[in-house]
């Protein structure tokens, strides 16, 4: 079995169909096994095990271009050194990986929305929100409901410091 991934994203065994069955679009390959198709997606050969098993795995691809605001970098806790980008919008963060930030390692976050970075193209503003986690504080203090978020702040939440980096701020932002 070859399994092939179309343009519009439909999974399909190449060796039974020569172009996508949902949507009828070419995908050829430019190798006998696998490689890359003319698009210049990468596709892979996936061979059936002994006895008709199959794994295959699936991925959701972005289609909207996402530009990093600002980062989040672990200081201190199970997660120390990790960077986490921040896009425009929400970004939950929590040990749940719905969230757009994962601290899955830190037992004392909250699963889902310990807290809220929130980055506001319009007004190139980020800002904290608390959620339905145990305290987090800014700076050292608790969070007050809803606070702007500033280069250099300091987030504390379950056993992780998390320093804010702004990458969008002042004259920068993405147009």
């Amino acid at each position: 079995m070859l399994i092939i991934r179309c343009r519009k994203g439909h999974f399909y065994d190449g060796e039974t169909y020569e172009d996508c069955p949902h949507c009828r679009r070419p995908a050829r390959l430019s190798g006998e096994d696998g490689g890359e198709r003319e698009d210049g997606e990468t596709v892979s050969e996936i061979k059936v095990l002994p006895g008709g098993e199959v794994t295959v795995g699936s991925f959701r691809a972005d289609r909207e271009r996402k530009f990093v605001a600002g980062w989040l970098v672990c200081t201190e806790g199970p997660e120390k050194g990790r960077a986490y980008p921040l896009y425009q919008g929400r970004n939950r963060i929590g040990r749940s990986y719905r969230m757009e930030v994962c601290i899955s390692e830190d037992g004392k976050v909250g699963r889902d929305t310990h807290c809220t970075v929130i980055y506001n193209e319009k007004k190139n503003q980020f800002y904290i929100l608390e959620g339905r986690g145990t305290a987090t504080c800014r700076n050292g203090e608790p969070l007050g409901g809803q606070e702007i978020l500033t280069d250099g702040d300091v987030l504390e939440l379950g056993n992780s410091r998390l320093e804010f980096l702004a990458y969008c701020k002042e004259d920068r932002r993405w147009k």
